[in-house]
């Protein structure tokens, strides 16, 4: 349903009619623009950035929107774009100094789902996962763009390998790749295994 959707959402903004196009690019941008933004400040860290690269995302995709040739679903097509942008911004700003990854606003939009291993309630265990999830945090923000990606597409997006592939526009065995390099990159990073975590 999402797919023919957004298909006949893309066929309207081509439109030759400028009410018909603005009025269904509207739906599109009202659609995804949470996603897209989730997506942009997960990889930043940086609500500022994110609201940049998801700004940047949807004048990239209307100037691009031509391009776009239905082979596959709009949202894998919007969510390469988004990521896309959001690593040129942060390859861009890698020398300039960030907002606080401890901003309780990051906080709230940079959880990390499956690293968690309780359910909230016991404080002593919150407090454990609030300290792991800032750590996560800041090990993110210094890995290579291309393991960020991966990463936050896999356990804070959720999406599955397959997806993965189609938004990144690579082979499944190359997000495969990139995951385990991640992986023991993040491990490095916090100096032990994330096995106990998940």
């Amino acid at each position: 349903m999402d797919l023919q959707e957004d298909h006949e959402l893309v066929r309207r903004i081509r439109s030759t009619d400028r009410v018909t196009a603005e009025s269904a690019f509207d739906a599109l941008y009202r659609k995804y623009r949470d996603r897209v933004f989730g997506i942009a400040v997960r990889i930043l860290n940086d609500r500022g950035l994110a609201a940049d690269a998801t700004q940047a995302t949807f004048l990239a995709v209307f100037r691009k929107l031509r391009q776009f040739d239905f082979r596959s679903a709009f949202s894998s097509w919007l969510f390469r774009v988004t990521v896309n942008q959001s690593l040129d911004l942060r390859r861009r700003r890698a020398n300039v100094a960030r907002v606080s990854l401890d901003d309780p606003a990051i906080a709230a939009t940079a959880t990390i789902r499956d690293f968690r291993r309780s359910e909230p309630g016991d404080p002593g265990e919150e407090a454990d996962r609030a300290e792991l999830t800032r750590l996560i945090r800041r090990a993110l923000a210094s890995l290579r763009p291309r393991h960020t990606a991966v990463l936050v597409l896999r356990y804070m997006e959720g999406f599955s390998y397959d997806e993965i592939a189609e938004i990144l526009d690579v082979p499944v065995g190359t997000v495969r790749s990139r995951l385990s390099r991640a992986h023991v990159a993040l491990q490095e990073i916090l100096g032990h295994s994330l096995d106990e975590y998940l």
